[in-house]
């Protein structure tokens, strides 16, 4: 199903508050806050652990990289420490912003047994249309949409205090927030450690408690000041506002509320390295311990190949925040730190209500230039980045040359460190000037050029192998197919199906050409042939460690179609030693380098050491999905499955034995791979089993998708190629 699309007659009013309005608007200011520019902030608040989500995957350990350089060096890789005791002054006008800033370090006690808070009533409501006072709502399940970017997200908060006295609270609000979680597994079950990483957060100013009365609505007008208190909702007889920070005995509230998806995240979101992929929305993937719990059963069917420990969610949340004393807490204390007031009395969360969504957006469509233009780009920051790594690695390798030699390293420092020298702000401006000139004059030559794919081609050697030992080398066996990116349509799960969706598009054609050039002396021999081909849909997922992913993840990283000869079953073209592996020995490198020679002469870049962690730290996990029922279109347009006629014999041409055909297969007919092929019913359908959301990445996590083809020859010999695939949610209109 899908969500009621916006109208152009909303009546809600369209703004994007900014964070300086929040602030002020809760701290009940009249005067318009003044603007500054914004202080650069990021932060990295989850390490890495290490499940997998599926029996049938492919998980390549993290190794604690970015502890590796925590020498007398250590500040250029962080390392702080949480304080114990956080002060928010209520005298200050940023006492709520040092709460909202530490909320995760807030005790919670929605859950708890506390008979104070049990006694409130909290609870989220979605409608259809927008909330109006004494208009008959039409409730929806969000449970049962996939919303996408530009959707508008309505409802209501209904509150109740239970209890025969009024209840004091310092803060509550409203608000639509995007996380990454990731969960410790290794703690027990009362005291899993969950780390999560906000990447969206949209307040609703109106929904929320604050001094000031905001319009919600076009139709209304006010003159700004605290009016109609006592104002009462007709259908439910439930009060819109709150008097004071005090919720009354037996007196029903409610708190309309709008949200507008947003079409990208903030820049923001990746601001050590502007990517522009990285700060796309991300789909909803995985599911995280409080969804489980809330959606019951419901879990078992969102199998979407994450790691099971990591997920990244919607939803719209209803918080009241108070303090301890007010709520008889007892004062264990089993926290790292704890936010307090002035006189030392703990804030704490005393309820609150959680509605989760389902989001995954709707994809981009670029036109090949496009594409061309986004994989040269990224290719130029990468080649960037290994580049400047091994420079720097090389003025370490000189320097250590001349210790060993008992000369002082200073004597090459002005000819070959004068910009390590200069600081890293004039480093990194030569060198984004640098770049940015080859991006420049690259895209002016596209934009002249016709782009035009270029071919994988693998070649193998046929060799036979005697009894005693010799090898006669019988000719060259090839297979090539155009360097394409196929785009597959995302299939959503079989609750939110659309009757309309085009299967068509969950099916590909690969053109692929063999061939095969014998030896002089074997001019007249029997060629080999094809006797097998498996093809698979691979399920490629990243996540990051400590710090961010410095750079746009390609296919190019996660497979080249160069070592492609399967030898005991022995893989190397994949991402672990593409990218994986060299940036673990760069980080071994700087390890051995700084140590030796000292931070002080050895000068590096703190977000060089930072970018070389992150590659060598990040987790990858692969899932291998059978695809059923393909099968070749040869020139002649006859058609032969794969399963039931599996030998691709070649034809002579001229002393040069080659076929051309394609593979055609469908996502649609993809199974989890097991010891045991079953046959699949007419009407089988992978959404029935488990999702493949649309590809994406962004500085923590990523997902991508290729096509796998092994192909046995009649010799003996087992080739893998391999073929870029994206799936993408292609708008419907």
């Amino acid at each position: 199903m899908e969500p009621k699309a916006a109208q152009k007659t909303d009546p809600v009013w369209s703004i994007l508050p900014s964070y300086d309005m929040y602030q002020n608007t809760f701290n009940g200011g009249q005067d318009p806050p003044q603007y500054g520019e914004a202080a650069s902030v990021h932060e990295s608040s989850y390490s890495p652990s290490y499940l997998s989500s599926d029996a049938n995957t492919e998980t390549t350990p993290a190794t604690s990289y970015e502890n590796r350089l925590n020498l007398d060096v250590a500040d250029t890789v962080l390392s702080t420490s949480s304080p114990s005791l956080i002060v928010a002054d209520e005298s200050t006008h940023t006492w709520r912003e040092t709460i909202l800033d530490n909320i995760d370090n807030l005790r919670n006690y929605s859950s708890s047994d506390n008979s104070y808070t049990q006694n409130v009533e909290l609870s989220v409501h979605f409608t259809e249309d927008v909330g109006q006072s004494g208009v008959v709502p039409k409730h929806i399940d969000p449970l049962q949409f996939e919303y996408k970017q530009g959707d508008y997200l309505n409802g209501y908060i209904l509150i109740k205090n239970n209890c025969s006295f009024p209840l004091p609270f310092n803060m509550f609000y409203v608000l639509f927030e995007g996380n990454l979680t990731v969960t410790d597994k290794g703690h027990t079950p009362k005291k899993e450690k969950i780390k999560v990483r906000k990447y969206l957060e949209m307040y609703d100013f109106a929904a929320s408690w604050n001094q000031s009365r905001i319009d919600r609505l076009l139709s209304e007008k006010n003159d700004g000041q605290t009016t109609c208190l006592g104002l009462i909702d007709p259908v439910d007889l439930a009060k819109l506002r709150i008097a004071g920070r005090e919720l009354e005995p037996g007196v029903l509230y409610k708190r309309f509320f709008t949200f507008k998806i947003p079409e990208r995240l903030l820049d923001t979101e990746c601001n050590n390295h502007n990517l522009p992929s990285h700060t796309a929305l991300p789909p909803t993937l995985g599911l995280s311990e409080k969804e489980k719990r809330l959606m019951g059963n419901l879990w078992e069917t969102s199998n979407d190949f994450s790691f099971i420990d990591t997920s990244t969610n919607y939803s719209v949340l209803a918080r009241f925040i108070g303090k301890a004393s007010d709520f008889k807490v007892n004062d264990k204390f089993d926290l790292d730190t704890k936010l307090i007031d002035a006189a030392g009395d703990e804030f704490i969360i005393f309820r609150e209500s959680r509605s989760f969504i389902r989001v995954v957006q709707e994809s981009l469509v670029l036109s090949s230039a496009e594409k061309h233009m986004n994989a040269e780009t990224a290719r130029i920051l990468y080649d960037n980045l290994f580049g400047r790594i091994q420079e720097k690695l090389e003025l370490g390798a000189q320097m250590r040359k001349l210790l060993a030699e008992g000369k002082p390293v200073t004597n090459i420092l002005p000819a070959n460190n004068s910009i390590a020298n200069s600081g890293d702000a004039v480093s990194n401006a030569l060198k984004t000037r640098h770049l940015y000139t080859r991006l420049d004059d690259l895209s002016k030559r596209i934009d002249s050029e016709i782009i035009k794919p270029k071919d994988y081609l693998i070649s193998i050697p046929i060799i036979k192998k005697r009894l005693l030992g010799a090898v006669k080398y019988q000719g060259m066996f090839q297979i090539s197919s155009p360097k394409t990116d196929y785009i597959l349509n995302y299939m959503s799960p079989r609750r939110f199906k659309n009757a309309s969706e085009n299967k068509n598009l969950w099916k590909l054609e690969a053109p692929i050409k063999i061939s095969f050039q014998p030896a002089d002396c074997l001019q007249g021999a029997k060629a080999p042939y094809i006797s097998n081909i498996v093809p698979e849909l691979v399920v490629f997922t990243m996540k990051a460690g400590k710090f961010p992913v410095p750079v746009e993840i390609t296919h190019d990283h996660l497979f080249q179609n160069k070592s492609c000869k399967i030898v005991d079953f022995k893989l190397t073209d994949n991402f672990e030693n593409i990218v994986q592996k060299p940036f673990k020995k760069f980080s071994l490198e700087f390890y051995s380098a700084l140590k030796e020679i000292g931070s002080k002469d050895f000068k590096v870049e703190k977000s060089l050491l930072e970018d070389v962690c992150a590659l060598a730290a990040v987790e990858s996990k692969t899932n291998h999905l059978s695809l059923r029922n393909a099968f070749i279109i040869e020139t002649d347009g006859s058609v032969k499955d794969l399963e039931t006629q599996p030998a691709i014999e070649m034809e002579s041409r001229d002393g040069i034995f080659c076929k051309e055909f394609s593979l055609v297969v469908d996502a649609s007919k993809a199974q989890k791979k097991s010891p045991s092929t079953k046959n699949i019913s007419a009407d089988y359908s992978s959404v029935d089993e488990f999702c493949l959301v649309p590809s994406f990445q962004n500085c923590s996590l990523a997902r991508m998708y290729y096509l796998r083809l092994l192909i046995k020859i009649s010799t003996g010999e087992m080739i893998e190629l391999k073929l870029p695939v994206t799936i993408a949610k292609i708008p419907s209109n």
